[in-house]
């Protein structure tokens, strides 16, 4: 048995023995292979970044983002770990040089190339163009397929003035108190209890007192208000008044449907690989008013720009909507057909179909009524919320834009702060997008 263990321990020395003689041998071997290659030939046989690219197969990123103004947060190979290049950088990188294989480990190395859903740069510009310098974010997609047109975030980072910081997406990692958008998701678990509200008439003399005392304002007498004016002309007073008769058990369900979460920790989601930020609230009654003021738009409430938009889709859609994505496909150099290529989008619902339906009519209605100017729209609301001191405020607005069965939320930061540049609102920006939308088939 000694004499067996003994041969066993000298084979495993012998051959620990011949690797490490067999290391140097090899990178001599190696070296052999690239000594007689200039650097610019090692350059060339390393290979080239992969890419991304809109829809169209425009490029818009090959190792450099083509355009850091408008992709800067989004595709960002930066410090900004939750982008494009960064959760695919496994697609998009070359590989490395290996000692070991030599010369041969410098050849077929290239990235792979991702398409993605987006709209071609000229088109965003656009969009960028309506929005004059101000920060904000305009998100868009198609609530039918889920294909994401636009997740436009501005400043978008990477930028000479900006640095190599990182700077995140708006649309996915930042939270908003809502303003009157909000009153579009309160109006939805109204309908949920109440289905006679269109019935419910409130007069409006420009305050509502609640029954701790203390009081809603709306900005001038609205007179006789109905369900639909309310929507309209947002009448806060109507929809303190609305809120006062929920069930707020049944209500939290309601809102747990649209992906709001009510006094706990939200969740976070994902699009693709990219991590997404969850919407929430605090209610703990419909009788205190920073409860009350928190689902009319203010207080606690805090929601993301995509969780709106998919409500907004949802509510055009029967309650359902198809889940938001970015990537179309991924192929890597030298295959025929991509290694990933996306499905149908996962539907989900959000409302029931009856709550959403009667919304929608509604809401349309609502809308054309005020704001006839803006058909290009099929529906929207808009939102102001007050921010820091009051002394400036968010313009937001939601909606969808059916002819191209598009959701979307559109947001101006600090509204007050860019007189100087235009008073170009939402709205605005929203009949740009309309214009560079693809059509529905």
């Amino acid at each position: 048995m000694r004499r067996i263990e003994k041969r066993k321990n000298f084979l495993i020395v012998g051959l620990t023995l011949l690797l490490l003689l067999s290391i140097p041998l090899t990178v001599f071997h190696a070296a052999g292979h690239i000594k007689d290659l200039t650097g610019k030939d090692i350059s060339a046989l390393t290979g080239e970044y992969g890419t991304i690219t809109d829809r169209s197969g425009n490029v818009l990123f090959d190792g450099t983002i083509h355009d850091k103004e408008l992709f800067g947060s989004l595709i960002s190979n930066g410090m900004n770990s939750n982008a494009l290049f960064n959760r695919y950088r496994d697609e998009l990188a070359p590989k490395g040089f290996n000692y070991f294989a030599g010369s041969d480990s410098l050849r077929d190395t290239a990235g792979g190339r991702i398409t993605t859903t987006l709209i071609s740069p000229e088109s965003q510009k656009l969009i960028a163009d309506a929005f004059a310098g101000r920060k904000g974010l305009c998100f868009s997609y198609n609530y039918k397929t889920g294909e994401i047109y636009t997740a436009l975030s501005f400043p978008s980072g990477l930028s000479e003035a900006d640095g190599d910081g990182a700077i995140l997406n708006r649309c996915l990692n930042e939270l908003y108190i809502p303003g009157s958008t909000m009153k579009i998701v309160t109006a939805a678990c109204a309908i949920a209890q109440n289905p006679d509200l269109m019935e419910t008439v409130y007069t409006c003399k420009g305050s509502y007192e609640l029954p701790d005392g203390k009081t809603v304002v709306c900005p001038y007498d609205h007179g006789n208000v109905d369900f639909k004016k309310a929507i309209g002309v947002s009448c806060n007073g109507y929809f303190a008044k609305i809120i006062g008769q929920l069930d707020l058990e049944k209500a939290f369900e309601t809102l747990r449907g649209m992906g709001i979460y009510a006094n706990c920790d939200a969740e976070s989601g994902k699009v693709d690989r990219l991590n997404k930020v969850g919407s929430d609230t605090v209610v703990g009654s419909t009788a205190a008013f920073n409860d009350v003021w928190g689902l009319i738009g203010q207080g606690r409430s805090r929601v993301n720009a995509i969780d709106m938009a998919m409500i907004a889709g949802a509510i055009a859609n029967g309650g359902e909507t198809a889940t938001p994505y970015i990537i179309e496909s991924i192929s890597t150099e030298g295959k025929k057909k991509p290694d990933y290529k996306a499905k149908d989008a996962k539907d989900v619902r959000l409302l029931d179909e009856d709550v959403a339906d009667v919304l929608c009519d509604v809401w349309t209605d609502a809308f054309y009524e005020n704001y006839p100017s803006y058909r290009d729209v099929t529906r929207a609301k808009t939102g102001t919320a007050q921010i820091g001191d009051g002394s400036v405020s968010n313009r937001l607005l939601i909606g969808t834009i059916d002819e191209c069965d598009t959701a979307f939320m559109i947001i101006i930061e600090e509204y007050e702060s860019y007189q100087h540049l235009s008073k170009t609102i939402p709205l605005q920006i929203a009949q740009v997008l309309k214009g560079v939308l693809p059509k529905s088939e």
